[in-house]
C-alpha cells in the first residue's frame, strides 16, 4: 500500500469511528454492531501503527555504507524500542487509546512524536555523532559530517540551532545538530 493510500484509509477509518461514536451509543457498538465495530477498530489500529512507523522511517537517518556494526546496532536498538513501546502502557498503546478511546487525533500524533523523540535521543543522536569532526576550511573551523556529507551551519533561530549544508549548497538535514563538544585547538 502506498503512503498516500495508507493516509487515506487511516483518515477514512478515523472519520468513520468518530461518526459511529457520535451517532450510536458505545454499548450498541460493542454489542449489536460488535463485529463491524471491532473490525473497524482493528483496521484503524493497523493503519495507525503503519502511519506511526512510516513517520519514524521518514525521519530516519541514512545508513552509513562503511559502518556495518553501527548500522546493525541502530536497527537493533530501534526494533527494541518499537517492541517496548508496543507493549501495554507503551507509547503506541497510549496513542491507540488517544485515537480510539478519546477520538483525539492530536494526542495520537503527540504520542507518535514522543516515540520519535525517544528513538532520536537513544539511537539517532549517538549514531550520527560518530561521523562528526571539526575541520579547517577557507571560511574557518566547521563541523563536517561524513554521514550527511555536509557542513554544520549554526543558525540561532533554526529548529535545531542550525542546518547541515552539502557541498552543492543544498540543505541536507535539519533534525540532528552535531553535539560533539567544544572545538579543540587545531593541530599545528
Amino acid at each position: 500500500m502506498t503512503e498516500e493510500k495508507l493516509v487515506q484509509e487511516f483518515e477514512a477509518n478515523f472519520a468513520k469511528l468518530k461518526a459511529n461514536r457520535e451517532k450510536v451509543p458505545l454499548q450498541q457498538l460493542e454489542t449489536k454492531y460488535a463485529k463491524a465495530y471491532n473490525d473497524l477498530l482493528r483496521d484503524l489500529r493497523v493503519c495507525a501503527h503503519c502511519f506511526a512507523y512510516a513517520y519514524l522511517d521518514a525521519l530516519a537517518l541514512p545508513d552509513h555504507p562503511k559502518d556495518t556494526a553501527g548500522v546493525e546496532w541502530a536497527h537493533r536498538r530501534i526494533k527494541a524500542i518499537k517492541e517496548a513501546e508496543a507493549q501495554p502502557g507503551g507509547l503506541l498503546d497510549q496513542a491507540d487509546a488517544a485515537l480510539i478511546d478519546r477520538l483525539d487525533f492530536q494526542e495520537y500524533t503527540g504520542k507518535v512524536y514522543q516515540l520519535w523523540e525517544r528513538i532520536k535521543a537513544e539511537v539517532w543522536m549517538p549514531y550520527q555523532r560518530r561521523y562528526n569532526k571539526y575541520v579547517t576550511t577557507k571560511r574557518g573551523r566547521r563541523i563536517w559530517s561524513s554521514l550527511f556529507q555536509a557542513f554544520w551551519f549554526p543558525i540561532d533561530d533554526a529548529l535545531e540551532g542550525g542546518i547541515w549544508i552539502g557541498m552543492d549548497g543544498m540543505v541536507v538535514n535539519r533534525l540532528f545538530p552535531p553535539d560533539i563538544g567544544p572545538d579543540p585547538e587545531p593541530e599545528k
